[in-house]
């Protein structure tokens, strides 16, 4: 019950990993009129966007890939797609922390 990773994983949980993926991916285009309108210079809401854009690319390619797993049973692509859905979402904190502190 405490360990996500356990093998096999569960339906319901690369559905709520998709779901989470998606969620993610709305958030950093949501997070991008706010950066483009902010009182930075041009060169870090370029940069910043640039972040985001590749964040919610990221993540939307995960959730895809985790609603294809539901279909199928390949568990190793799925521990490597959580490692690097938790990386993307490690990236879009620094992002809004680089935003923020800029």
């Amino acid at each position: 019950m405490l360990n996500l990773f356990k093998l096999p994983i569960e339906k319901s949980s690369l559905e709520a990993w998709s779901e989470l993926s998606d969620d993610v991916a709305n958030v950093a285009i949501l997070a991008m009129p706010v950066i483009l309108y902010g009182e930075q210079p041009l060169f870090l809401k370029g940069l910043n966007i640039s972040f985001l854009l590749i964040i919610a690319y990221a993540c939307l390619v995960i959730g895809r890939k985790f609603r294809q797993l539901v279909e199928g049973n390949n568990m190793w692509l799925t521990i490597g797609l959580g490692i690097v859905a938790l990386l993307a979402i490690g990236g879009l904190i620094f992002a809004n922390y680089a935003a923020k502190h800029s």
